[in-house]
């Protein structure tokens, strides 16, 4: 028996041995479809790598688009890569294609409340400045436009 062969039988008795205890191992199987659908699951979801050694074609990418092809090759597969993963039969390549998405979305939400804090923080020195500053100084910093001192004419003098 090979390494790989070998690999297989030892990985799928002690998964199973271990998901279902006191249920007879069924025969070491080549397809999905050899086993029921909830065990297939279960698999997929308690160790994906296992179902992905058993399941996955020679070369795994056997349907795939050729850019997905190419994403895995690199080792830089994007989330919208899982469901192609998924039905080459690569479901621990997918879980970690959707992994890697989830932590660059946290990474930006991370990013983007930081620089918010920071904008924040900016807004919040300015206002304190403000606030010290009297109303000559305020004046002086920032003077008004002809255009509002037209608009406070109108307004307040009924003048042009």
């Amino acid at each position: 028996m090979d390494s790989i062969v070998q690999e297989k039988v030892t990985r799928f008795c002690t998964w199973y041995a271990k998901a279902f205890p006191g249920a007879p191992v069924p025969v070491l199987p080549k397809k999905e479809s050899d086993l029921p659908l909830t065990t297939v699951l279960a698999m997929k979801s308690e160790d994906p790598a296992l179902a992905q050694l058993l399941f996955a074609g020679a070369n795994g990418h056997s349907a795939m688009p050729a850019d997905v092809v190419m994403r895995r090759n690199q080792g830089q597969s994007i989330p919208q890569d899982a469901q192609h993963l998924r039905r080459a039969g690569l479901e621990a390549e997918a879980q970690a294609a959707e992994a890697r998405g989830q932590r660059l979305i946290d990474q930006q939400l991370v990013d983007q409340a930081r620089q918010s804090r920071e904008g924040y923080e900016q807004a919040m020195q300015k206002t304190a400045a403000w606030q010290d500053m009297g109303l000559l100084a305020r004046l002086g910093h920032q003077p008004l436009t002809s255009e509002q001192i037209a608009e406070n004419r109108r307004r307040y003098h009924g003048k042009n």
